[in-house]
């Protein structure tokens, strides 16, 4: 890990998961999707970039209700040394977001797919969840939401996500 950092304004519940498994400030293990992400925009700070872009920015109140400003290491890497390459633009920034985004979907999914067949509500097992991934309860509606959208988006094209196997019509 190195010594330098980059904050973006990350959700929340976002920002709880990540922290719950990767640390503050957010340091990704080697050879992962997000710090091959980092790799490939990090960039020479800009001449014209003042030093102000540096330290910490700060979030306005309204920015505050919606968002965290969270910390996130550089990982070190031999072609791109931190010392030098040490700026991540907002667009680079709004990218790694996607990466983190698909990152948290992907684990909320596969752990909780099943949870649409079984005896026991969907909110109980979204709570679970979010207790097991070091997130505020507070969100477990915005994370059931999420996964119902998945879900209803899978539904429209005829795919069954609340069944381990899709009986065909042939088969009825």
């Amino acid at each position: 890990m190195s010594n330098f950092l980059f904050y973006l304004k990350v959700k929340p519940f976002i920002a709880q998961w990540l922290i719950h498994h990767y640390g503050n400030p957010v340091t990704f293990p080697d050879g992962s999707d997000e710090n091959d992400c980092i790799h490939l925009f990090i960039r020479k700070r800009p001449k014209n970039a003042d030093a102000a872009t540096i330290s910490k920015p700060e979030l306005t109140d309204e920015e505050k209700q919606k968002h965290m400003l969270l910390a996130f290491s550089i990982p070190e890497c031999r072609a791109k040394p931190v010392e030098t390459y040490n700026y991540m633009s907002p667009m680079a920034g709004s990218a790694l977001l996607e990466v983190i985004e698909w990152r948290f979907n992907n684990q909320l999914w596969k752990d909780l797919k099943d949870s649409f067949e079984k005896k026991f509500t969907l909110l109980k097992a979204v709570r679970g969840w979010c207790i097991d991934n070091g997130i505020d309860i507070d969100y477990d509606y915005t994370i059931k939401m999420r996964l119902q959208r998945k879900k209803k988006r899978h539904l429209k094209y005829g795919v069954d996500t609340r069944r381990a196997n899709r009986k065909n019509e042939e088969d009825v």
